[in-house]
């Protein structure tokens, strides 16, 4: 990342009247924990912000949060946001509810990693060979010369982290480890980390799992293998969609997948969120955004409304395309 962009970004930020973060909806660790890494470095600077995200933060990365809050919609005295910074996220669209944010703005700052980015913002710095947001926001911190506390380390770690698989997916590159290993050094508590971010659960959590489960089903002699998740499920059990952010695990891992896919009911009402996973040489980034959406190459989501059934046919008959 270059010194340009960092200080334009600065030089906007004292300039600004009312500050926003935003991330996409459905927020994942590198979103929301990038984008509160971002909201303390303008707060070195002497500038104040708010987060928003439709859906708030995850249960599973409150703790790296604290009470810091990520407003879901207009709060008290909400207009007047003149600068807006989106931090990993692709689209407009991708904003949610929140992208009222982005129409009342004079400037849009926008940084991302994702290949399918729209170059939205009056200013953007899009990397999509970096595995993580998060690698870009301690870009920043460096170039501008500004303390990675512990605080800010865990955080970027989390980014880091959650957007590599804790390590194992592809993008996993040697910047990945040089940055790990110096955020390490400034006291991220990796121990703490992979227990709350990647193994701790909750009994909940484990009736919910043992639900989807039973969905699983696999199409084209098994190449492809779908799940599902309804709102029933989550009510009935007490959960909530951040407890499903790594069922997609289960069935990517079968023998013989090369696209793994996992569908769930929304908040919305005939709104369909779909994760797509790839371990061969299918773009799911690609398929995902001829519905909407975007990402990776591997990993991508997209939103459709439909029902639940109507939209893994669709799905499915998209990537059965793919597969020919």
């Amino acid at each position: 990342m270059n010194e340009d962009f960092c200080q334009a970004v600065i030089q906007r930020a004292l300039s600004a009247s009312k500050i926003a973060i935003i991330t996409h909806m459905n927020p994942d660790g590198d979103g929301i924990c990038s984008a509160r890494a971002v909201q303390i470095l303008l707060r070195t600077f002497g500038k104040d912000s708010c987060l928003f995200n439709e859906f708030g933060c995850p249960e599973n990365l409150r703790f790296l949060l604290g009470n810091t809050p990520v407003f879901t919609d207009k709060e008290p005295g909400a207009e007047g946001y003149d600068l807006v910074l989106t931090i990993d996220c692709g689209s407009e669209d991708r904003a949610g509810r929140v992208g009222w944010l982005l129409k009342q703005a004079e400037y849009v700052i926008n940084i991302d990693h994702h290949a399918t980015n729209t170059q939205f913002g009056d200013l953007n710095y899009v990397d999509a060979d970096a595995a993580a947001t998060g690698l870009l926001v301690y870009d920043m911190y460096q170039v501008l010369g500004v303390e990675i506390t512990k605080e800010v380390a865990e955080l970027l770690y989390a980014a880091i982290s959650t957007d590599t698989g804790n390590f194992s997916y592809s993008n996993t590159d040697k910047r990945v480890h040089t940055v790990i290993g110096d955020l390490i050094e400034r006291g991220a508590d990796v121990a703490k980390l992979s227990f709350k971010l990647f193994r701790e659960s909750t009994w909940n959590r484990l009736q919910l799992t043992r639900e989807v489960l039973s969905t699983a089903r696999t199409y084209s002699d098994g190449k492809i293998a779908t799940m599902c998740v309804t709102a029933k499920m989550m009510k009935e059990t007490g959960t909530d969609s951040s407890d499903t952010e790594d069922c997609i695990n289960y069935i990517r891992d079968i023998a013989g997948v090369q696209v793994a896919v996992v569908l769930k009911e929304t908040e919305n009402e005939g709104t369909i969120k779909v994760s797509f996973r790839s371990n061969v040489a299918i773009d799911v980034g690609k398929i995902a955004q001829e519905f909407g959406g975007g990402g990776h190459y591997a990993a991508a989501g997209c939103s459709i409304q439909a029902s639940i059934e109507e939209a893994e046919e669709a799905v499915v008959a998209r990537v059965q395309r793919a597969l020919l």
